[in-house]
């Protein structure tokens, strides 16, 4: 599952994973299991479809995981063995694959990718009493009513949406806003939490345009926009979109409307927007983000700073690739929590996997991540970053 040519360099770097793995292992005593046993956890990502990098690097990272894991032995009795599937960016695919770990006698899921996959299989797994930590954004009635069995690695759709609103608030104190969003479940929900704050703020909301996710020409939607005149467009969306978006806003001529977006615009990496948007379109755009894309300028204050510093580039040393976005950190993360909860609980029974998930208290590299019977997110909108998009590169900057 590791590409051959990397796959020495897991066991080299195991002792610079110590590191990371120190923070696991200190969280709790270790009980043992009565055997030694493998535990089967099934890894559902996107390795194909609209947002297949992100989705590769989760699965690289949490195989990353997984292997030092079982090097290390930090879950004495238990050696894991991951059953991976390609949920194809597809809510419909997500439960196919869902179904087919499930029949292989997994434990627990990581995954889906998407917020629509995560919504699709959250009943499934709920039903089957199958812990589950979502890759995608708990949305829609999976975030109002949280499930036993549910939950996320992220933030919710009100905390992106929050984090935008604040974003755009900071840096050009607007009377009124634009919406343009992907017509899928992260975009309208996040969309209808930007609608609410507004509301709230007393802040217009001149025009709230759609499109799908596979959409290549969003000049209509701009150019109702362009019309409405706002301070601020705040565009919500994954793959390719985003970045057409920021090159189509700037062929048209709409440099006057400042635009800030959420870290999905950068689901497929900072090299593949610019390649889309080009780099003179993108001068200047700002965007909240998750820590991991702006890892290598983050302040030193901040406490996922060494976390990050190490990890990705240990990722990068093991795949011979830099990360294109957050990937990496959901699919680490994910793994990191899961085996906790495992070591803790002393058993692979799903039920007792579920009770130990639900008093995490684990720094990671995305943020300190903490579950509750009513919140199933483990991040917030103070885990977002500032960031603005200077000469090709990403970067953190404070408002």
């Amino acid at each position: 599952m590791f590409r051959g040519q990397k796959i020495r360099t897991v066991t080299r770097l195991g002792a610079i994973l110590g590191v990371l793995m120190g923070a696991l292992v200190a969280l709790s005593p270790r009980p043992a299991l009565a055997q030694d046993r493998e535990v089967l956890i099934g890894i559902v990502t996107s390795l194909s479809g609209f947002v297949a990098p992100l989705g590769l690097d989760q699965r690289d990272a949490a195989l990353l995981a997984i292997s030092q894991i079982n090097e290390q032995h930090l879950i004495p009795g238990v050696r894991l063995r991951p059953i991976v599937q390609d949920d194809k960016g597809d809510p419909t695919a997500a439960v196919v694959a869902i179904q087919r770990v499930l029949q292989q006698g997994v434990v627990a899921v990581i995954g889906p990718t998407t917020t629509g996959g995560t919504a699709a299989v959250a009943p499934i797994l709920e039903a089957k009493k199958i812990p589950m930590i979502g890759l995608g954004l708990l949305a829609g009635d999976i975030a109002k009513t949280p499930l036993p069995y549910v939950f996320g690695i992220n933030y919710t759709t009100d905390d992106e949406a929050r984090a935008n609103f604040n974003l755009a608030k900071k840096l050009y104190s607007p009377k009124s806003i634009a919406i343009l969003h992907d017509t899928n479940l992260y975009g309208v929900s996040v969309r209808d939490g930007l609608l609410a704050i507004a509301k709230a703020e007393g802040v217009a909301v001149v025009a709230a345009e759609g499109y799908k996710s596979t959409d290549t020409d969003m000049s209509p939607q701009l150019t109702t926009i362009r019309t409405a005149k706002p301070d601020v467009l705040i565009q919500l969306g994954g793959g390719t979109a985003p970045a057409l978006i920021v090159r189509q806003k700037y062929e048209l001529g709409m440099t006057s409307i400042p635009l800030v977006t959420g870290p999905t615009a950068f689901s497929n990496g900072d090299e593949k927007f610019l390649a889309i948007s080009g780099v003179k379109a993108a001068e200047g755009l700002r965007a909240a983000v998750i820590s991991e894309e702006i890892w290598d300028t983050l302040p030193p204050s901040d406490p996922r700073q060494p976390l990050l510093q190490k990890f990705l580039k240990i990722f990068i040393q093991t795949y011979g690739r830099d990360a294109t976005g957050y990937g990496p950190g959901q699919g680490y993360d994910s793994v990191m929590i899961l085996a906790d909860a495992i070591r803790r609980a002393g058993s692979a029974e799903p039920s007792k996997i579920r009770d130990a998930i639900e008093q995490t208290d684990y720094q990671g590299v995305l943020c300190r991540h903490r579950y509750t019977k009513t919140s199933r997110s483990a991040c917030n909108a103070s885990d977002f970053a500032p960031a603005v998009m200077t000469n090709g590169k990403l970067i953190y900057k404070a408002p």
